[in-house]
């Protein structure tokens, strides 16, 4: 649905979303779901944004609700995040500028998790 983001499926869920050291945002989104609609280009626009820093995938309730249930999604649109592979909480849709600081905040939390400790550096 939003698009620069690309689907993520059940095959593909462990290799997409648990090992990324980049925070992962997956939006649960439904085609019968307006509100989905609504939000679907503010993800998109900051998929691209935000590449590099964020992933961003999406994935259709309707065609694989077995990601939906295991993630706990009860509703959409659900916007789940993922930081080094474990859930980090549900994003409220609003904002692109809340969304987008909710992200960053996320990107930077990541890289402090995943850079070595000053003076960690190993000596020659």
């Amino acid at each position: 649905m939003a698009a620069g983001a690309p689907e993520v499926t059940p095959a593909d869920w462990e290799a997409a979303v648990l090992p990324s050291e980049q925070p992962v945002l997956v939006d649960f989104w439904s085609p019968s779901c307006l509100p989905c609609r609504a939000v679907a280009p503010v993800i998109g626009q900051l998929a691209a944004e935000l590449k590099g820093r964020v992933r961003v995938l999406q994935c259709d309730v309707t065609r694989y609700p077995e990601l939906a249930d295991r993630c706990g999604v009860m509703k959409v649109p659900a916007l789940l995040l993922f930081v080094n592979g474990a859930p980090a909480g549900e994003l409220t849709p609003g904002s692109k500028e809340a969304l987008r600081a909710q992200l960053e905040q996320a990107a930077e939390t990541a890289t402090s998790l995943t850079a070595p400790a000053p003076g960690s550096a190993s000596r020659a």
